[in-house]
């Protein structure tokens, strides 16, 4: 009997399989090795003001690839797959993977900025800023769009309104730095529909389409101008 109801898992592209077999890798190393007592991939990959700042310039771009917690990576995980594949559909592959690197980075760097004003020591992991970023990115683009929370149905932008409210909190109340890092990723996500970080690097804005153009244009036969239209552009 069919219910009319369909649920399918969108195609997981090859910029997001990888991103997820990193986090996944990575995860179960630092697993390992630290119920093994042999080291912390953490502390090496994770971000932190002091080892930033003592040459160890790669953790702005690893720190998001390290999830710390079992449900973190599941949950972000899930985010990536649905909604980081249909923005990179939306994107296309080149302007999704540079945002990916906008979001880390700037996230990161603001992170990094807190840290040394404040004199905080906290380290910095797991993929909460890229998930942030996707996530105003798009309940921007689809604010319509039903999502879960708690089961709950809501829409895409009421959702984003209410993790927001949860990162405010954190950040004012219980003094945890990366929730600002991660109110910053989705500032940024927010300038990733609004402007493209492509076109300001390229030095090109995009041209809005004329109102007077024609959207459809008809090329007529070429070896007898009464025959009907071939072609349509």
């Amino acid at each position: 009997m069919n219910s009319g109801y369909h649920f399918a898992m969108p195609p997981l592209s090859k910029t997001n399989k990888i991103l997820l077999i990193s986090m996944l890798t990575l995860f179960i190393l630092d697993t390992l090795f630290s119920k093994a007592g042999v080291g912390n991939l953490s502390a090496i990959f994770g971000l932190s003001y002091q080892r930033f700042f003592s040459f160890h310039f790669h953790q702005i771009l690893t720190y998001s690839l390290i999830p710390t917690q079992l449900i973190e990576l599941l949950f972000d995980s899930l985010i990536i797959w649905f909604m980081g594949s249909e923005l990179e559909y939306y994107w296309g592959n080149k302007r999704y993977v540079l945002n990916l690197l906008v979001w880390s980075v700037g996230a990161g760097t603001f992170f990094l900025l807190i840290s040394g004003a404040t004199g905080n020591v906290s380290l910095l992991t797991g993929p909460q800023t890229l998930v942030y970023g996707m996530l105003v990115s798009y309940a921007t683009i689809f604010p319509d769009r039903q999502l879960y929370l708690y089961f709950f149905p809501v829409k895409a932008k009421i959702f984003c309104l209410v993790m927001i409210g949860i990162q405010l909190y954190l950040g004012i109340f219980s003094g945890m730095v990366g929730a600002f890092a991660g109110l910053s990723a989705m500032g940024l996500g927010w300038l990733s529909v609004r402007f493209s970080f492509l076109q300001i690097m390229q030095g090109t804005q995009s041209r809005p389409k004329s109102k007077n153009k024609p959207g459809l244009k008809i090329v007529k036969g070429e070896k007898d101008e009464k025959e009907p239209p071939k072609y349509w552009h």
